[in-house]
């Protein structure tokens, strides 16, 4: 036997060595193949049930998602009206509303307010919102309707046109006046002010309502033991006097008190009447 055959000889028998061995290998992955197989067969026919189960509710799942992310985009709040608020500004009165984390969702919102009403914010008797579309809201401000304040233990306590307190606070609210010379020992919230002359407060309303009319906000009331009103306005008086001719006494006012301005002193109405016009004004001297 030549030398060329010798080494054809040991080749192929290398040859078929590694191809056993190939062979060999693949049998072992097939087996292994096999045998994860037959493993993930067995787990899923001994859990097939709950395997079910979790497949049915990972599309439950699904389609509620859809359904929750769909409503709440389709119904976000984009637009907000706020009326009758004259004591808070809109921010605060939306802000309130809005509160929680699917504050800006109208179907949430119409959950929580339907047929229901806010009663608990300063200054305000309720508030009432409305959905009257998918992406908007409106709500109504209906205020305590205040005539003025007192001072008392350092409270601001605020009183209604019949007399009635309806507020305590530490705020002092623009465009309701300071009522001072009223006597009294005590205050009870939601009870009427305990003064001798409760006439005092429908005074007070008229008084209030006139400087509506004329478009005046005064700083405070005083009134003496007498009944006699003066009006404080800045650095000028204006003493009304007794209860009569309150119009007239306010109207002209009003057309007074632009010509003070930066001035201070006692504008005297006291004596006026619709035959004698008598208004007097005195300077107070400055200090030196």
């Amino acid at each position: 036997m030549d030398e060329l055959s010798v080494r054809e000889r040991a080749k192929a028998l290398r040859d078929a060595e590694r191809s056993e061995r190939k062979e060999e290998r693949r049998k072992q992955r097939d087996w292994r193949r096999a045998g994860r197989q037959y493993k993930r067969q067995l787990f899923y026919e001994e859990h097939r049930k709950g395997i079910i189960r979790l497949a049915v509710l990972a599309s439950v799942l699904a389609v509620v998602s859809g359904v929750l992310y769909y409503v709440y985009t389709s119904h976000e709040v984009t637009k907000i009206t706020v009326t009758g608020n004259t004591l808070h500004s809109d921010d605060e009165i939306i802000r309130t509303v809005t509160a929680g984390r699917f504050g800006n969702n109208t179907i949430y919102l119409k959950h929580r307010y339907e047929g229901k009403e806010i009663t608990d914010i300063p200054f305000v008797e309720k508030l009432v919102v409305e959905i009257p579309d998918r992406d908007e809201i409106r709500i109504t401000v209906y205020e305590k309707a205040l005539a003025g304040y007192v001072n008392y233990l350092g409270y601001y306590m605020y009183f209604a046109r019949d007399g009635t307190v309806v507020e305590a606070s530490d705020d002092k609210v623009a465009g309701i006046p300071e009522v001072t010379g009223l006597s009294f020992s005590h205050i009870v919230m939601h009870e009427k002010l305990p003064v001798e002359n409760t006439g005092i407060f429908e005074r007070i309303l008229d008084v209030t309502q006139r400087l509506n009319k004329y478009s005046l906000t005064v700083d405070k009331l005083y009134f003496d033991h007498s009944g006699n009103l003066t009006l404080y306005y800045g650095d000028v008086r204006a003493y009304l006097g007794a209860d009569n001719y309150t119009d007239e006494k306010i109207s002209n006012l009003s057309h007074i008190l632009p010509e003070l301005e930066g001035r201070s002193g006692t504008i005297d109405l006291s004596g006026y009447t619709p035959d004698q016009q008598i208004i007097s004004f005195t300077d107070k001297k400055p200090i030196e």
